[in-house]
């Protein structure tokens, strides 16, 4: 039967609506819409609720645009809110409950931190070591420099602004201020040093350019070419670690792209502006003359550089007893990078440093089938023993999802009846205090409801695949038979005695009612009756027809027929309602008539009449996964959990099949690609100091700083209580670039003493004396600019550490260590070179100095032994 109901105008009430006339009935009478049908409002079904500190309250959730700017649509919502508000004051209140874009203006904030740090930093040490506050100036200028450059290249290649890459952009602070320092040192010393450097010059090229300007540019220009093979190869090495980055395969390429696109591009801009534009700006700006160039007479001299003579002489004694016993010093050296190492391996691994969390995440898992009016009455309850908490700022919660929020409904681990809060910490609070006091405040929720607790899951960890920190894949032939194998995996893992399980729940769990119908196929037969009239039957006397949109007292409604009755599980009787089972107030529905021939009524067919109708507890979800039923075990662990899979593996759970670990993280995916990365790297570096000194040993002599920074990396997470994260991961990795600068450093000052005539051991040892000072300068310009970041409560606090560690500890041990492994190597490439090794076979610490006196004659001599003539 279809009914159509047409009204004029537009009804003001229900009891308006009800008056409606049909038509004509027996005797002329009218037939009103009351007398064949009910009348009523319902409440539609909730399908979401939102509450904020306590209260049910409407939520927009806001979704960027990719490409969008986050925090010119964050600034925009801002304003647009609070205009809406005067519009709206009279009716209601609009909150800005929570914003993302903070954490990307932190980064911002962050990163302008590091550059101010750096600037000082660089400015700082060279006055400490030059006293010359416009030469800091100058260096100090290549950090903005190289800081342009990196945005420009990210703009020029497509990628974006992000956390990933302003974290590069960060840790290329702390570095490119090292090249500038050198040359600095070099032009410095050229013009400083009157004996070796400046009168030098100025008397080998008088008469050829007798003009003063131009032969103190020659002096510079000779002085920043000196260093330019020890300064292009730090560069170099660092850039070379991030190159294979930018091939890794899948998230690992995009995600840590950008990182290593924003390093590059901004050492490699921080040193064309140390070699080609700090010369030329330290010559304009300054009009600097060589040393021993008068002008009116007097004598123009730069000042000697203060450098503590005590700690020189400390470090030169100290050095003179590592040449004379390498083996003792070279032992001390690599003990102390075991021991760093073993404390880097302790540490628990993490992918997101948690003291870095500011939210605290509580999810309270409802039985299926539970309406969300009634757990939000229980949410109520919960969100106030939250809020309570001293450490928690604000809270607010959602549990289901409207039709349009695709977002959440194609969640894998989307479920109507888990209700989900964020609770805001307060700027004090301790992160691992605060999710324990939420995990207790919870503990008064009644036992039918499961209760987690724990840190949200980042973007970083959802797209590398580790938001979660253990899950179990459980497969079966049979969805029954899964969830049994689940169950019992869940019982072991609840019995664990390791203490590092927090909790652990199966997802799908539990089930929910549900009516299956089965026709007969006989009585459909025989009353010409479709499976689709049944269906449509059901539908009908369940969620009704939408007939109509009507609006009644000023709200928009929806006008639904409902035919039956029964689907509503009541019926009426004598003006009494009657309550009835679900399956038997359907059985009742009609679905057709029967007989009628001949201008006869028929007889109405029932639901119950052509089809089975039986209640049943299905599964709340089914999950497939390799064309098998499969149920998860999602256990929360305590950072990183690995006493917890060494129980399940104790345990065979792990080896059996249908058992496997879940979610599978990207590292795990593309382990083997990840270690032909590492490998990659360590052949760039090796094959790129090989190309630059020609030799096959040195670069494996230099590569042994690697190690050497483990020294301090290890001990420097310990001592400050700090995990290894992402964060840290990626500052040992940069530290396999940097740790090599410094024995690249010393290896071309060595270099340079033998070709002035100087025996090898002590070239090495006057070198290594000379460079000192940059050493030192270039190692405290890095360390002061992660202080700041080391002692802060942002996500890069433990990259920050470790790199600071690591720098402190590569430059100490470089400066002892290496030189002694450089005499022998040195002696040895000479003696093949020149065929014989008489002249150097005697030499020691109180070597004679005799070539180095002439300054001319010398040179040239050297010169010709170092090319075999």
């Amino acid at each position: 039967l279809e009914l159509v109901v047409v009204s004029e105008g537009r009804p003001r009430s229900l009891n308006e609506l009800s008056t409606l006339v049909l038509g004509g009935a027996g005797g002329g009478a009218p037939l009103y819409l009351a007398d064949i049908a009910q009348v009523r409002t319902e409440p539609v079904k909730q399908k979401s609720v939102f509450l904020y500190d306590g209260r049910e309250m409407t939520a927009l959730f806001v979704y960027r645009r990719p490409g969008a700017d986050p925090v010119r649509l964050s600034r925009a919502l801002a304003r647009l809110t609070a205009e809406e508000q005067e519009r709206f004051e009279r009716d209601a209140r609009i909150y800005l409950v929570y914003d993302a874009a903070p954490s990307i203006i932190k980064g911002l904030s962050s990163l302008a931190l590091s550059a101010l740090c750096g600037a000082v930093s660089v400015t700082a040490v060279l006055v400490l070591f030059i006293k010359r506050l416009d030469l800091s100036a100058l260096a100090a200028l290549s950090i903005p420099v190289s800081t342009a450059g990196a945005f420009s290249v990210l703009a020029l290649t497509g990628r974006s602004l992000n956390g990933m890459s302003l974290s590069g952009i960060a840790l290329g602070i702390g570095l490119v201020s090292d090249t500038a320092v050198v040359i600095l040192d070099a032009l410095y010393r050229r013009f400083a040093d009157n004996r070796r450097g400046a009168a030098a010059v100025s008397y080998a090229y008088s008469a050829s350019i007798p003009s003063v300007a131009e032969r103190a540019a020659l002096a510079a220009a000779s002085a920043a070419a000196s260093v330019a093979a020890s300064s292009f190869g730090g560069t170099a090495t660092t850039a070379v670690v991030f190159v294979p980055v930018l091939f890794l395969p899948g998230a690992l390429g995009a995600l840590f792209g950008d990182m290593a696109v924003s390093i590059v591009a901004s050492v490699t801009t921080g040193w064309l502006y140390a070699q080609f534009a700090l010369p030329a700006l330290f010559r304009i700006t300054f009009k600097v003359r060589p040393a021993g160039v008068s002008r009116g007479g007097t004598p123009v001299t730069a000042p000697t550089a203060p450098f503590a003579q005590g700690f020189k002489k400390l470090y030169a004694k100290t050095l003179r007893r590592a040449i004379q016993r390498p083996y003792r010093t070279l032992g001390a050296a690599l003990f102390c990078s075991m021991l760093g190492a073993l404390l880097l391996m302790a540490r628990p691994v993490s992918l997101v440093s948690e003291d870095a969390a500011t939210e605290v995440e509580a999810a309270l898992v409802f039985p299926a089938g539970t309406l969300l009016a009634e757990a939000a009455r229980e949410a109520q309850n919960a969100a106030a023993l939250i809020a309570a908490l001293t450490e928690v700022k604000t809270v607010f919660g959602w549990a289901g999802a409207e039709d349009e929020d695709v977002k959440r409904r194609a969640s894998t681990g989307y479920r109507p009846e888990t209700f989900v809060f964020r609770a805001l910490l307060t700027a004090r609070a301790e992160p691992e205090a605060a999710r324990d006091a939420v995990r207790r405040a919870l503990d008064e929720i009644p036992a039918h409801i499961a209760v987690h607790v724990d840190f949200p899951s980042g973007q970083k960890e959802k797209i590398l695949g580790l938001a979660e920190a253990a899950s179990i894949a459980v497969t079966g032939k049979t969805a029954a038979e899964a969830h049994d194998k689940a169950k019992t995996l869940l019982d072991t893992v609840r019995q664990d005695d390791t203490g590092t399980v927090l909790g652990a729940r199966l997802r799908p769990d539990g089930g929910r009612p549900r009516l299956r119908i089965m026709p007969r196929r006989e009585a459909m037969a025989h009353l010409g009756l479709r499976g689709a009239d049944l269906a449509e039957a059901a539908l009908m006397a369940t969620e009704g027809a939408l007939a109509a949109q009507l609006e009644i007292d000023g709200r928009p409604l929806d006008v639904r027929v409902r035919g039956g009755g029964g689907g509503r599980g009541a019926g009426e009787s004598g003006g009494t309602r009657q309550t009835r089972s679900p399956a038997q107030a359907l059985r009742t529905v009609p679905v057709g008539i029967s007989g009628g021939s001949n201008g006869g009524a028929g007889t109405p067919v029932f639901l119950g009449e052509t089809s089975i109708i039986r209640e049943e507890y299905a599964e709340a979800a089914l999950v497939r996964l390799d064309r098998a039923d499969t149920v998860y075990v999602d256990v929360a662990v305590k950072k990183g959990g690995a006493a917890f899979w060494r129980g399940l593996e104790a345990r065979q759970f792990t080896r059996l099949e249908g058992f496997s670990r879940s979610g599978e993280s990207v590292f795990a995916k593309y382990r083997g690609t990840l270690w032909l990365t590492v490998a990659l790297v360590a052949l760039l570096l090796y094959v790129t100091m090989g190309a630059q000194f020609e030799s096959f040993k040195m670069p494996l002599i230099l590569m042994m700083a690697i190690p050497f920074s483990l020294a301090g990396a290890g001990p420097a997470l310990f001592l400050s209580g700090s995990g290894l994260d992402l964060g840290a991961v990626i500052g040992i990795i940069t530290l396999f670039g940097i740790s090599v600068n410094n024995g690249m450093v010393l290896y071309e000052t060595a270099l340079s003493g033998i070709a002035s005539g100087l025996p090898v051991k002590k070239a090495v040892y006057l070198g290594a004396l000379s460079r000192l000072s940059p050493v030192l300068a270039t190692t405290l310009t890095t360390a002061i600019a992660l202080i700041p970041v080391a002692f802060s409560r942002t996500g890069e606090r433990a990259m920050a550490q470790a790199m600071l560690g690591g720098v402190l500890a590569s430059a100490s041990l470089c400066l002892f260590a290496l030189p002694p492994l450089f005499a022998p190597l040195l002696a040895q490439t000479l003696l093949k070179k020149t065929g014989s090794g008489s002249d150097n076979q005697h030499e020691g610490m109180d070597a004679r100095q005799d070539g180095s006196q002439n300054t001319g004659n010398g040179m040239k001599a050297a010169a010709h032994i170092i090319q075999g003539g």
